[in-house]
């Protein structure tokens, strides 16, 4: 495979070049079409790699591909290639042609962003809505599903256009304006949706951009986490006694209602069943309720509990009084050395002046006598 790849690197030359490079990380192009590849393998050093043609070959899975970070066209068309993967690493990617293998699900492009050209004809893709994970790409303007069941359905046409407005290219046909108004028209209530799901994801992104910006303003100023809940409940969240104390009365009520005779003899009636399981629901819950209704039963163990509640509240506040005398302090003696440094320097050209002036001066008389 390697000497396949450096002969092939060896008898090309490539748009972007007048002549093949001398060096293998230079290659901008690569042509591997009809070799009969079953495995790719053999390119790690091509990291400036723009384009490469893999097309009219025998490679059944997508690997070796994860050093092409610069890559922007591939083509895999006319494979046996039966799953979309092993393209994580392609983020540049611009151009993706899979068209004329077997896979039945588009999936695994997350990781690309700026996607214009997706060729995907004669494959096995069934579902049309499978289509839809496209719609990621903002910038995708050309798709083929030409050849694919997907594309036999009654709608295909219309729902292409109406869920991808800015396609200009489908199955290598131009969409009209005709084509688009009437998807328009009779999809207007997923168009509708779709605009408002992205707006709504807008919004969203808009809130958290700016909660991830006062969060910097605030660290910046060491009173992180302080607007809002988060302090308050750090200080329950590792807090035993006070989980404790707000569950213990609901529980003390809900056994009080099961140990009730009439809730008893009502379930006896119900099903003679019904005693046994009762009876084991008293045991067990008896068994976990004795700690919390010693509790209330108990005048030192409740203030025992609530002090121990209250010191960790406040070792809470403690410690986030000293993170922040800390974050000051640094800042207050980095902010001390930069203003003292910058005096030193200030002071060291003030007396390098002073005797650049004197032996002017001292020059000058020397001169006059």
């Amino acid at each position: 495979m390697n000497e396949m790849i450096l002969q092939a690197v060896k008898g090309q030359v490539t748009d972007d070049e007048a002549a093949p490079p001398a060096e293998i990380s230079d290659v901008l192009h690569l042509r591997l079409e009809y070799k009969n590849i079953r495995y790719i393998e053999g390119l790690w050093d091509f990291t400036s790699l723009t384009r490469l043609d893999l097309n009219n070959n025998l490679i059944d899975k997508i690997l070796g591909l994860d050093h092409l970070t610069n890559l922007k066209k591939l083509d895999l068309s006319f494979n046996r290639i039966k799953k979309i993967e092993g393209l994580q690493s392609l983020r540049k990617l611009e151009s993706l042609n899979l068209s004329d293998n077997k896979i039945s699900v588009i999936e695994n492009l997350n990781t690309i962003e700026n996607l214009t050209h997706f060729f995907f004809a004669n494959n096995l893709l069934e579902q049309l809505d499978n289509v839809l994970y496209l719609q990621r790409f903002k910038n995708i303007f050309t798709i083929n599903l030409f050849g694919n069941p997907a594309g036999d359905d009654d709608n295909y046409l219309h729902f292409m256009a109406a869920h991808f407005p800015n396609l200009m290219f489908l199955d290598r046909n131009i969409l009209d304006e005709t084509t688009k108004n009437a998807a328009s028209e009779k999809y207007q209530y997923v168009l509708d949706k779709m605009r408002a799901e992205e707006l709504e994801k807008q919004k969203a992104e808009a809130a958290r951009r700016s909660q991830e910006a006062e969060l910097e303003l605030h660290k910046d100023a060491f009173v992180e986490f302080l607007n809002g809940p988060y302090l308050f409940e750090s200080m329950f969240e590792s807090d035993p006694e006070t989980e404790m104390l707000h569950h213990a009365p609901a529980r003390i009520s809900e056994l009080q209602q099961l140990s009730d005779p009439d809730t008893a003899m009502t379930k006896i009636s119900h099903c003679n069943v019904e005693i046994d399981r009762l009876y084991q629901t008293l045991v067990t819950l008896e068994c976990k309720q004795v700690r919390q209704v010693e509790l209330f039963s108990d005048k030192d163990t409740v203030m025992d509990a609530l002090t121990t509640g209250h010191n960790h509240h406040v070792r809470k506040l403690f410690d986030r009084e000293s993170q922040l005398v800390s974050g000051i302090n640094a800042w207050k003696q980095t902010l001390i050395k930069e203003i003292q440094d910058k005096q030193l320097y200030l002071h060291r050209i003030h007396i390098s002046d002073f005797l650049k002036q004197r032996d002017n001066l001292m020059e000058q008389l020397e001169k006059l006598q």
